[in-house]
C-alpha cells in the first residue's frame, strides 16, 4: 500500500519531487510562472481525478528510460485544461509520458503541451477515453525538435477536434489495429 495523500497545495515554483502520491484534493499553481515538475513518480490511487487551476503548468521530466512513471490505480483520470491553445499547462521533457490502461479518461482541452527533443504522449488503455480538444502539441522550442507527438492505439472512444500537432517527428501516431477502431479528427 502506498501512503496516497489528499492533495491541497498551491505554490508558485514548486521544486522536482520524487514521487507524488495522489488521492484528492486541490493543487493550484498560480500564475504563469509556476511549476510542479514530477521528476520521479506519479502514483494515483483508485478513483483519482488528476488535475490543477491556476495559470501554471505541470512538468514530466523522469530521466529513466523508458519512463513509465505514472502508476495508476482503476477508474483514474488525467485532466489538463487551460484557457486556448496557447496556454501552456503541460510540459513534457522526458521519454514519454505513458498513460496507464487504468487510466479511464484522459483530456487536453483549450491548451499547450509542449514536448521536449524525442519526447512522447503515449495513451496505452485499450478503454481510455481520450479527449483533444482545441489544443496544441508542439516542440519546447517553437522550432522542430523531432518529439513523438502523440501515440494512440485504436481506442474506442477518441475524440480529436480542433487542434493543432506540430514541429516534431510525428503529430498523431496510431496503431490503430491494436484496439480495432477507426481514428476520425475533427477540424472545425
Amino acid at each position: 500500500h502506498y501512503p496516497f495523500q489528499t492533495l491541497d497545495f498551491a505554490c508558485n515554483v514548486c521544486i522536482p519531487i520524487d514521487t507524488l502520491y495522489a488521492i484528492a484534493g486541490a493543487i493550484t499553481l498560480a500564475d504563469d510562472s509556476s511549476l510542479l515538475e514530477i521528476a520521479g513518480n506519479l502514483l494515483l490511487a483508485p478513483g483519482t481525478t488528476f488535475t490543477y487551476t491556476g495559470n501554471g503548468y505541470m512538468k514530466f521530466s523522469n530521466p529513466a528510460y523508458p519512463s513509465v512513471n505514472i502508476i495508476a490505480g482503476g477508474n483514474s483520470s488525467v485532466l489538463f485544461n487551460g484557457t486556448g491553445k496557447d496556454d501552456k499547462v503541460l510540459e513534457i521533457t522526458q521519454e514519454t509520458m505513458y498513460i496507464p490502461e487504468q487510466v479511464n479518461s484522459f483530456s487536453l482541452t483549450n491548451c499547450k503541451t509542449v514536448m521536449g527533443n524525442s519526447s512522447r504522449l503515449q495513451c496505452n488503455g485499450l478503454n481510455t477515453v481520450i479527449n483533444i480538444n482545441n489544443a496544441k502539441i508542439t516542440s519546447v522550442n517553437g522550432q522542430y525538435n523531432s518529439h513523438r507527438g502523440l501515440t494512440l492505439f485504436g481506442q474506442p472512444d477518441i475524440t480529436i477536434q480542433n487542434s493543432f500537432f506540430e514541429y516534431g517527428y510525428y503529430g498523431i501516431y496510431s496503431f490503430m489495429t491494436t484496439g480495432g477502431n477507426p481514428l476520425t479528427i475533427v477540424r472545425f
